[in-house]
């Protein structure tokens, strides 16, 4: 098993179903994997951010990340003004940006992309993986990260030779489905303090309370406290439009 074949087994035990991407010589052997997956509809694009905007529909809609994928310097550099849409509204995806030779990399030859860099301010989590041995560790640290209480892209980048290199055998143990924290306690006995003395308080429903499946509990303070509703764009359906 070579290591682009691990990553598809790895992604097909997280239970990503979903792909986007433009192929090119760094992702090449990655995409070749992932076109053959039945497991995994493949979606090709003809311009990086749709291969993006693609993964960030579904994510929406299901809550699940799906992975996008492209070519090194400036395929992956295309991939950005997408990749900060869905960092601004926490929106879970996974992104393959491809680079070359693993010794090419320092040297930033061929039109290179300093991935960390360049992408550690919009991601959740940016890395890369330089060694077959690092793809378990990184994949389960990656999708930790996408199922966080409050998700965003991950970036990691993947030489054009590593995919061809022997991976070991592994056993992977897929990340948790969802991982919520609880609230800080003073921070929600500070809020029920304010609501209590409030003379006219209303509620302003974001993205967060679909995030943390909390659209019951949201409805039960509405209904407690005689609440006023209204949503932001992404937190439509958080709450019910027809409540009274």
């Amino acid at each position: 098993m070579n290591a682009a074949q691990a990553i598809s087994k790895i992604l097909i035990a997280e239970g990503v179903r979903v792909g986007a991407g433009i192929g090119g010589q760094s992702v090449e052997r990655l995409a070749n994997v992932l076109v053959t997956e039945p497991a995994i509809n493949l979606c090709y694009a003809r311009q990086e951010r749709v291969a993006i905007d693609i993964c960030d529909g579904y994510a929406r809609v299901s809550g699940k990340p799906a992975i996008s994928f492209a070519d090194h310097g400036p395929g992956a550099a295309n991939a950005m003004a997408g990749i900060v849409n869905s960092y601004g509204d926490s929106i879970p995806l996974l992104f393959f940006a491809g680079m070359n030779r693993r010794f090419e990399v320092p040297r930033r030859g061929q039109k290179e992309l300093p991935i960390h860099d360049v992408f550690k301010s919009v991601t959740s989590w940016t890395a890369t993986i330089l060694d077959p041995s690092q793809i378990e560790d990184v994949l389960r640290r990656a999708f930790v990260a996408l199922r966080a209480p409050r998700p965003g892209p991950v970036v990691v980048g993947i030489p054009y030779d590593l995919c061809a290199m022997e991976a070991p055998e592994f056993r992977y143990r897929p990340a948790p489905e969802r991982i919520r924290s609880a609230g800080d306690p003073q921070a929600v006995e500070s809020a029920v303090r304010a609501l209590a003395a409030a003379q006219r308080p209303y509620v302003c429903v974001g993205a967060g309370v679909l995030f943390a499946g909390a659209t019951p509990e949201m409805v039960e303070l509405a209904d407690l406290l005689t609440l006023p509703v209204a949503s932001t764009l992404n937190g439509k359906s958080a709450f019910p439009e027809n409540h009274p």
